[in-house]
């Protein structure tokens, strides 16, 4: 039998996690806009996994299904290249996000996720959108309107790094 007091504790405890989660999503970029009734939603949603140093979230080729959140740790983007072998691509640190691309479509990875340090994530995967249109269409919404943007931010940041390359090829005569 358990004591009244330690299952009111536990209830309590249980109760102030997906809170705390809220406020964390609430700080997220990726999420900004999203009302605080719909986070509640998404946090449900979430899959939470603690990854090692050195343990790869997905490998470039694989199909992708979702996306992920850091929420402790760093996360090495990285490209494997025949010629030039593994080239990072960036290292993520808390609130980004990475790999949303899956939940657009099913093409396979473009780049590897390593985590380089200790590492907690949140997945957020194609049929948690699914029931989340369903659900909260608002917030489905939402989450789409913010990814088509992100997806538009890192496309300018490589068109204009692509430019930068192009130009000093140019210079070198090549």
């Amino acid at each position: 039998m358990t004591s009244p007091i330690w299952t009111d504790l536990l209830a309590r405890l249980r109760s102030n996690r997906p809170d705390r989660l809220v406020e964390w999503l609430h700080k997220i970029p990726f999420l900004e806009g999203v009302h605080p009734r719909h986070l509640r939603q998404i946090a449900r949603l979430l899959h939470r996994r603690s990854f090692e140093p050195g343990e790869v979230v997905f490998r470039q080729g694989e199909i992708g299904s979702g996306m992920y959140i850091i929420q402790t740790g760093l996360v090495r983007i990285v490209s494997e290249d025949l010629v030039r072998g593994e080239v990072q691509l960036a290292v993520l640190e808390p609130g980004h996000v990475f790999g949303e691309m899956a939940l657009l479509d099913h093409a396979s990875r473009s780049a590897s996720a390593v985590c380089q340090t200790e590492s907690v994530l949140y997945g957020f995967f194609e049929g948690d959108l699914d029931q989340l249109e369903r659900t909260r269409p608002q917030a489905a919404a939402r989450l789409l309107r913010n990814l088509g943007l992100s997806l538009a931010l890192r496309l300018r940041h490589t068109n204009e790094r692509l430019h930068e390359v192009e130009e000093g090829s140019a210079r070198a005569g090549y």
